[in-house]
C-alpha cells in the first residue's frame, strides 16, 4: 500500500508542472509578439529601437516662405454711434460698404464706451452678412 501513494504523489506532480509549464510558454508568446503593451522592443525601450529618428525634409534654398498678414478695419462704436473709414455711419451703409470692397480683411470692432443696444446692432448686421470680425476693448 504504500508503493501505491507514492506513485500517486509523483504522478499528481506531473499535471501541476505541466501547467506551469503551459503558463510559461503563454507568457513567453505575449512578450515576444508585443501585445497587451508588454515588451516586443516596438516601443520606448532599450537598445537600438529606442533612439528618436529625425526625418530629413529636403528644402529649396530659392523658395520664399511668406505668411499671410491678416489685414483689419476698425470700426469705433462710440456711445451709440459707429465710426468707420473716419466717418460717422450707420450699421447698414458700413456693411454695404464692406461688401462692396474686393479686399481680404478683417473687421475689427472697438469698444469705446459704446451702448450695449449699437454694439449688439452692429455685432449682428455683420453676422447677418456673413462678415468676419473680431472684437477690442478701447486701450488708452
Amino acid at each position: 500500500m504504500s508503493k501505491e501513494k507514492k506513485s500517486r504523489k509523483k504522478s499528481s506532480a506531473l499535471p501541476f508542472i505541466l501547467i506551469l509549464l503551459f503558463l510559461f510558454v503563454v507568457a513567453l508568446l505575449f512578450w515576444k509578439s508585443g501585445l497587451f503593451g508588454f515588451g516586443g522592443g516596438n516601443g520606448i525601450g532599450f537598445g537600438e529601437s529606442s533612439k528618436p529618428v529625425m526625418a530629413e525634409i529636403p528644402v529649396d534654398e530659392s523658395s520664399e516662405i511668406v505668411a499671410d498678414e491678416i489685414q483689419y478695419v476698425d470700426i469705433l462704436v462710440s456711445g451709440s454711434d459707429y465710426i468707420f473709414n473716419s466717418k460717422k455711419m450707420t450699421s447698414d451703409e458700413i456693411t454695404a460698404e464692406i461688401n462692396s470692397s474686393e479686399d481680404d480683411f478683417m473687421v475689427r470692432i472697438v469698444d469705446d464706451n459704446a451702448s450695449k443696444k449699437a454694439y449688439d446692432e452692429l455685432i449682428n448686421a455683420l453676422k447677418d452678412n456673413d462678415i468676419k470680425y473680431i472684437e477690442q476693448e478701447q486701450t488708452d
